[in-house]
């Protein structure tokens, strides 16, 4: 349903919430989330490949951010609430230690290194820590990523690793010239500089 009546989409969204047993703010996400979709279809740029990543229920440290996109074809910005980079990089990490030679999510290796190696000096290390912590404890995970090290030398022998890290690198030009290895001491130098 499409209202530009304000009160009216209010008591649609209270009255959804209850029907379903979800919370008001819960329903007027799913309403915004149809709305940008039914956009989209109806564009003439609804054939061209796009990803939503959606996720609901995270601990996000310290909190989000408020970021500003910069377009590049206007001259304008848009504030985007976004994770801060230390809660990317938990979520990463926790990953690929957690899932260890059993992880098929090779863009989180590349995503680790190339973040790393741009945004290195951005990151606050006891944040990173911090959240690494409630990432692994949310996700039962902690007692794994104390075992990162000898992890992430499993993983730079493993065969079925070393062959998804070549599929994704033929795939994906921008990872050319980049090894497993390169991307695991990565990591493990992160995991090492906060402490866990």
């Amino acid at each position: 349903m499409i209202t530009n009546n304000e009160m009216k989409l209010k008591a649609l969204l209270k009255g959804l919430s209850v029907k379903f047993g979800i919370t008001p703010q819960a329903t007027l996400q799913m309403y915004c989330l149809e709305r940008l979709l039914d956009r989209i279809a109806a564009s003439r740029f609804r054939k061209l490949p796009l990803t939503v990543d959606l996720t609901t229920g995270d601990t996000i440290i310290p909190h989000e951010i408020e970021y500003m996109y910069k377009c590049v074809f206007d001259d304008k910005e848009i504030p985007v609430l976004a994770y801060p980079l230390e809660n990317v990089f938990a979520e990463k990490l926790d990953t690929i230690v957690s899932r260890g030679a059993a992880n098929t999510r090779t863009r989180d290796f590349y995503d680790v290194y190339m973040l790393y190696a741009l945004k290195k000096d951005e990151i606050n290390f006891k944040t990173l820590r911090i959240a690494l912590e409630a990432t692994s404890r949310r996700r039962n995970t902690f007692e794994t990523l104390e075992g990162y090290p000898q992890i992430l030398e499993s993983i730079k022998v493993d065969l079925v690793q070393n062959d998804f890290w070549k599929r994704f690198v033929a795939k994906n030009p921008f990872a050319k010239g980049i090894t497993l290895p390169q991307v695991l001491d990565c990591a493990k130098e992160i995991l090492d500089l906060t402490g866990v």
